[in-house]
This record gives C-alpha cells, structure tokens and sequence, in this order.
C-alpha cells in the first residue's frame, strides 16, 4: 500500500537520496579496502577485506573523475584527530606521477611508528624513537638473523645518499606543520622530496618552514614491505583512515574447483576481527 501512494517522480527521488546518502557515508566514514600484499602479514593477509573509518581524518570527494582524469570542484571535512603511533592506517600513493592515471594510482596500509617532531632509527632493525626501542608488534614478522650491515648502502632508500638500508636506517627527524630548518648542503638532501612537494624545487632561502605534518610508516612483515624506508614520508592529508575490522578473508591462493574448496579457503577465524 505504501507504494501504491507514491507517485513515480516521489520514487525517483527516494531512490536519488539513497544514492546520495550512500555515497557520502562511502566518502566521509566507512569504506572497503581489500589487502593486496603480505607486507603486513601476519597482522594482515592478503585476502582479508577491511572496513576503513575515514571520519577523524578529514575526508574529502574526489578531485578527479575516475579514468577520465578531469578536475572537479572538491570540498573535505576539518580534521577531527591526529594519526597515532603505532596505529594502521590507509593512505594515498606518495608518489605518483604526473603522467599517471588515476585508474593506477594505489592505496597503500602501514602502521605509523613515527610522529611529527620524533626522532626515529632503525638500528639492526630494531625501531628506535627518540633513543627508546619500540617493541615488535603482536603478529609482525622479524628475521633477526639475516640483516644488512651499516656499511651497506641501498640506493633504493629514501633519502638518497645517506648510505642507509632497510635495516640500518636514520637517525632522521620527523618535520611538523610550523617547524624550521637551516637549509644546509644536508637538510637540502635529506628533506629533497618533502620540500619539492611543497613549495617547488626552486628554494634559495636560507631555511624552511615544513606546511604540513608528516609520519612514518612501515609494514609489519618487515623485511618484504614497500614502505617510507622507500618512498619517504606521508603527509597528513595522505592519511585516508585507519581499519577498524576485517568483515571477510579469503585465502585466494588455494585452488577452487568446487564448493567445498570455496568453503574450506574461506578463514572463518579471522573474519568479524577488530584490527589491533
């Protein structure tokens, strides 16, 4: 009977609201993310399906229409709190290129070790912030006994031309909103990418004042994970939101040839787990 009340343009309508709300509890609060990798196994699996609050970390609608790659007008929330050490957040690609697509730009998941105004080093893999070690993380994956020696240099390291590597890294100190540095011959390399980002590669003052806050992140299987040993620091609106549970896990590198297999490559004793 209710629907026989209403006439077609008042469904229509319903139907539009509906969307809308939608799409904006999608945009502003809760949103799936699907983990991709084991870099924070065994925490997170590949397979698991997470649900991501977006709220506190100021949220905003697209910029650009998807694979078209044209801007829109686009608006956020004010930020409601400040990321945490030693939480999991998602966060946008740090680096992506010009020439590439939205379509391929990535999500990245990592815990957040390291604070704007901390001091962080990894010595023999071992994180230390502010000269106090940090304990391992419940489910992390550590191999202590196979580790890069100081004197070994990655080039795949960021910043560049320190002579760091995944194991041996820092010390380096984490820049805030407001905080000033002198422009040295080594603030110049070792801030190189933040400074681009934010004001150009043209800089000539004699120091810099940082624009936004910054955080390091790293995976919990550390020796397998692409993270700001890599591609550098995230700034605060990179943060997307942090994962509160995983409403799905699938084991997809099982094989399924039948229902049965469907069945048993589903991890029933992780699915409904809040995220530590």
């Amino acid at each position: 009977m209710f629907f026989r009340s209403l006439n077609i343009k008042s469904l229509y309508l319903v139907l539009l609201v509906t969307i809308i709300l939608a799409l904006l509890f999608r945009i502003f609060v809760l949103e799936a993310f699907q983990i991709p990798s084991g870099s924070m196994a065994n925490t997170l699996l590949p397979g698991d399906f997470l649900l991501v609050y977006k709220l506190p970390h100021s949220p905003s609608t697209p910029k650009q229409i998807p694979y078209v790659n044209i801007q829109v007008p686009s608006f956020s929330i004010p930020r409601l709190s400040e990321p945490e050490r030693d939480r999991i957040y998602v966060f946008k690609n740090p680096e992506p290129l010009k020439s590439r697509e939205l379509k391929n730009q990535v999500n990245y998941i990592k815990r957040c070790v390291a604070l704007p105004g901390d001091t962080l080093e990894i010595v023999n893999k071992k994180i230390l912030i502010n000269n106090v070690e940090r304990s391992i993380p419940n489910n992390a994956i550590f191999n202590f006994t196979d580790s890069y020696s100081k004197s070994y240099s990655d080039e795949r390291i960021t910043p560049k031309g320190f002579g760091w590597n995944k194991d041996n890294f820092g010390p380096l100190i984490i820049p805030g909103k407001g905080n000033k540095i002198e422009l040295n011959k080594r603030n110049k390399l070792l801030y190189k990418n933040i400074i681009e980002r934010e004001s150009g590669i043209n800089v000539s003052d004699d120091d810099y004042v940082f624009k936004k806050n910054y955080y390091f992140m790293l995976g919990d299987n550390r020796d397998d994970s692409f993270d700001s040993r890599f591609f550098g620091l995230i700034s605060e609106d990179e943060i997307i939101g942090t994962p509160v549970i995983i409403y799905w896990s699938f084991d997809s590198s099982k094989s399924v040839e039948s229902f049965s297999d469907f069945f048993d490559a589903i991890r029933w004793n992780r699915i409904l787990n809040f995220i530590d």
